[in-house]
């Protein structure tokens, strides 16, 4: 998948899962992970702990690349020492739990249009999906989409 957007808003994985976690009440206080992860997520709750234990050689989108190429766009990254990492990662959980009633969770108002965009392959170009509900959950885990 090139891209995932809801309302507009491109979620990918990350914010998919930060508001499936906010339809049931639950914030996310701490995301783990490389340099581009700690960006998107604090692009989506500005407040949020993120801890990033890594960072990716090449920096960038892959837009416009096959899945073949995306798999080699960034498959080098440098990472902090395990022990330096554990630290962090300790931290900022810490913090987030102690900031958690401050941190909103990742939300968007119905009515939901979800898009997704899927790479082209050797095979085949480009494709575009929509599904639309007005329940979060209905469209994160039922709705059907209509491709162009």
């Amino acid at each position: 998948m090139e891209e995932e957007t809801i309302n507009g808003i491109s979620v990918g994985e990350m914010g998919v899962n930060m508001l499936f976690c906010a339809y049931f009440g639950v914030p996310t206080v701490l995301v783990c992970g490389d340099l581009a992860a700690a960006e998107e997520a604090e692009a989506l709750v500005p407040n949020m702990e993120t801890a990033a234990v890594k960072e990716g050689l090449k920096r960038g989108p892959a837009t416009g690349l096959t899945g073949a190429e995306n798999s080699r766009h960034n498959g080098a990254a440098t990472h902090l020492h395990p022990t330096k990492a554990r630290e962090l990662i300790r931290e900022r959980a810490r913090r987030g739990i102690e900031r958690a009633a401050e941190i909103e969770p990742f939300w968007l108002e119905p009515p939901y249009e979800r898009t997704l965009v899927m790479r082209k392959t050797e095979d085949e170009p480009q494709k575009v999906g929509r599904s639309r509900a007005d329940d979060l959950l209905e469209l994160l885990t039922r709705t059907p989409y209509e491709w162009d």
